[in-house]
């Protein structure tokens, strides 16, 4: 169903996407086999009447609420440490690239040999993302016009870029190779040629030529 998987973070996603489809699946099967057998069993049963005997509890009914509960809670809880993995900044000193989308391209500045923004050493190239294989960085993405969201499909990763708004991606590419970035939040005519290359690379960015 997806894209071989290029992130660390990859796999993850796909084991959350698949138990959560999974759980759904479950859930709506059997709603669907109660509510066949409640109309085969009562479709007799005459208005106002019902051929059920008084009971004070449903022991079964409560184990089942209390198992889905658990179920979801445990989902929630997996997503959200999968969410803090993928944007929440850490206190690790990595690399960081800044992308700022705007209509309809993806400006992506790397800070120089100083690994400090705003110097003359600072390198921007439009529409083209170059990553180093298995190491970790940080991406700043911030729009400046009007709302992109950020796609690579092979890394299972999407944010909405918001103008006004920093938003950070933790990424480790773990696959050399060139993948697709696109932009699926519609901004405007030129939405449909919004796209960029991700170039996966051995060694540091900075040895890449123009």
């Amino acid at each position: 169903m997806f894209p071989e998987g290029a992130s660390s973070i990859a796999g993850e996603v796909d084991q959350l996407f698949t138990l959560i489809h999974l759980v759904a699946g479950l859930a709506g099967l059997a709603v669907a086999v109660w509510i066949i057998d409640s109309i085969i069993r009562y479709r007799h049963s005459r208005p106002g009447t019902t051929d059920l005997p008084p009971r004070d509890g449903n022991r079964g009914l409560i184990i089942t609420f209390t198992t889905s509960f658990l179920i979801l809670a445990a989902i929630g809880l997996w997503s959200q440490v999968v969410w803090d993995r993928i944007n929440v900044p850490t206190g690790i000193p990595i690399d960081t690239i800044r992308i700022a989308p705007r209509q309809f391209q993806w400006d992506v500045t790397y800070a120089g040999p100083d690994r400090v923004f705003g110097t003359d050493d600072d390198r921007t190239w439009i529409n083209r993302l170059v990553l180093p294989v298995n190491r970790p960085v940080r991406i700043e993405l911030r729009a400046t016009d009007v709302i992109h969201s950020f796609f690579i499909p092979e890394f299972r990763i999407k944010r909405d870029a918001v103008p006004g708004t920093l938003s950070v991606i933790n990424l480790t590419a773990t696959r050399v190779g060139t993948y697709d970035l696109v932009c699926t939040e519609y901004c405007g005519l030129g939405h449909y040629r919004m796209s960029g290359v991700v170039e996966v690379v051995e060694g540091y960015w900075g040895d890449i030529e123009n």
